[in-house]
């Protein structure tokens, strides 16, 4: 089974919402609000990974391990 581990630095979480337009046109718009939930950018990174919708206890600036492996 294939695993790799690699270590990181936090550089940001953010929460992400998604505004969705529902209905009408200019004063008359209407819009909802979808929770996109948390992202965490890493070091190194281009692009941030979406870690769930709770607000996560990693703090900008933790050394972090992340581990990939088969199922």
């Amino acid at each position: 089974m294939a695993r790799i581990a690699f270590y990181s630095k936090v550089v940001s979480i953010e929460s992400h919402i998604k505004e969705v337009w529902v209905e009408g046109f200019g004063d008359k718009a209407r819009f909802r609000h979808d929770n996109l939930g948390y992202f965490m950018l890493l070091e190194g990174s281009y692009e941030a990974l979406h870690i769930g919708f709770d607000n996560p206890t990693f703090k900008v600036g933790d050394r972090v391990k992340i581990i990939i492996e088969g199922v």
